[in-house]
């Protein structure tokens, strides 16, 4: 093993030890290997110094109540306590802003469940926000902007701002050359600014930078509290980071699942990863679009807490379709048909191909329907597409290929001029569903509960507009 900074070989390595020797350096994952083998209190003390800030700092400018904030940076550090020996592979505070963000959605869940209780009981609201003249008008989206980031960006930018590194130590950090660091930096603060343009608010470089540095309003919670929660923590605090970690997990499993379903329909000839392959096999452009209409973004945010909703993606024409002499065929007669390709895996794609004139007056392939289904023979997905594609529902169903359990509807923002969903459906197992409506920036300003007939029964957040 290397020597830290000041350490021979011959010195005993102890956990207090190394809070002396890497305190003023980057060295976290040293820090969270020495707590997580031995426990030790001096190291997880460093951990907290170092970071229990701007962790503050993120969730106050989110919730805009200090006792909030206060409880959610308890929750991030105990569950980093109790998580110290499996964060591997990523910096730090990548983990612990990912952590904040899940603790801030559960906070929200909770209040948003207490407030109906209390609107239940008819007893008065308690909660009073902070004034929002103390911080720069776009602060409160700051965390939501950096979520939006790829996630190299996003820790350079933690790195860089939040925690006060040079391009340098960003750089080794992250494993990367100082250019490469820079690079990050600089993209990062421009995606950003962008995305706060797309809200209508224009922010200087100079000013986002100094919104990233700005201290917490307010006292932060101290040293030895956030301590004593982490390390000691109170049932409330527990079931707090339970709840989180439930988050984390929940998050992972999609993840893979995302994986596991763009592997298989890329191995099955989809487009879901494929517009570099849809250019080296299409050989008239119009054709191109009409049949595979752009894919519309697949994330999602609420309005009211945040989360994030993953959109399932619509099966695609598959290209590899076109090289098949029953595609060159059709083409040749100009006729509707229904044309079916096997993939190796036993799955087949149905699909309904038509000519139809486009807005210039042009006649091209159009695919009004196209169906996904299993080995098993049973229906896996459907996609109905409208306007030459510039509407668009899919469907995702369960095994037996009848009950559905997604429904989602995009249409073609004609300012964006691109495809954006305007809502989804979670079917519940007794029918009942969830809809969620979608602006073109991928804000979801509400969630409705429908009933087995499709009918909206109630608003469950948000507002109807």
């Amino acid at each position: 093993m290397p020597a830290l900074r000041g350490q021979t070989m011959s010195q005993p390595q102890t956990a207090g030890h190394v809070v002396n020797e890497v305190s003023d350096g980057p060295d976290d994952a040293r820090l969270l290997e020495a707590f997580a083998s031995a426990r030790s209190p001096e190291a997880f003390a460093e951990l907290v110094r170092r970071h229990a800030g701007w962790v503050y700092a993120s969730a106050l400018r989110q919730v805009r109540d200090p006792h909030a904030a206060d409880d959610v940076t308890q929750t991030v550090f105990a569950l980093l306590a109790a998580k110290a020996g499996s964060i591997r592979g990523r910096p730090l505070p990548g983990w612990l802003f990912a952590t904040t963000r899940y603790a801030l959605a559960n906070l929200r869940r909770s209040a948003a469940r207490r407030k109906r209780h209390e609107r239940a009981a008819a007893r008065p609201e308690t909660y009073v926000p902070l004034p929002t003249s103390d911080q720069p008008d776009f602060a409160p989206l700051l965390d939501e902007a950096l979520a939006h980031l790829r996630r190299g960006d996003r820790e350079a930018v933690l790195l860089r701002y939040f925690r006060g590194r040079c391009a340098s130590e960003v750089a080794a950090e992250l494993g990367v050359s100082e250019a490469a660091a820079r690079k990050r930096l600089t993209r990062a603060v421009g995606r950003l600014r962008r995305f706060f343009a797309s809200r209508g608010m224009t922010v200087s470089s100079a000013g986002l930078v100094a919104a990233l540095t700005a201290p917490p309003v307010g006292p932060a919670p101290s040293l030895q509290k956030i301590l004593a929660a982490a390390l000691s923590p109170r049932p409330a605090t527990v079931a707090a980071a339970a709840a989180v970690a439930r988050n984390w997990w929940w998050v992972n499993v999609r993840a893979v699942a995302a994986v596991v379903l763009a592997a298989s329909v890329v191995a099955a000839g989809g487009t879901f990863a494929a517009t570099s392959l849809a250019r080296a096999h299409a050989r008239d452009v119009a054709a191109a679009v009409s049949l595979k209409p752009p894919r519309p973004r697949l994330l999602l945010t609420c309005a009211w807490d945040h989360r994030m909703i993953s959109v399932p993606p619509p099966a695609s024409f598959p290209e590899e379709l076109r090289e098949l002499p029953e595609y060159r065929s059709w083409l040749r007669s100009g006729e509707a048909q229904t044309l079916r390709w096997h993939v190796p895996d036993g799955r087949e794609y149905v699909v309904d191909v038509a000519m139809a004139p486009n807005s210039s007056g042009q006649t091209v392939p159009v695919a009004p329907r196209l169906r996904l289904l299993r080995a098993d023979g049973t229906l896996l997905t459907e996609t109905i597409d409208g306007n030459l594609g510039r509407q668009r529902q899919w469907m995702t169903y369960a095994a037996d290929g009848k009950t559905k359990l997604v429904i989602a509807s995009s249409e073609v923002n004609s300012a964006l001029d691109m495809p954006c969903v305007t809502s989804i459906r979670f079917f519940d197992a007794d029918g009942t569903s969830r809809e969620y409506l979608a602006r073109p920036n991928g804000m979801v300003y509400a969630e409705w509960l429908l009933d087995g007939q499709g009918r909206r029964v109630r608003l469950l957040n948000g507002s109807p507009q």
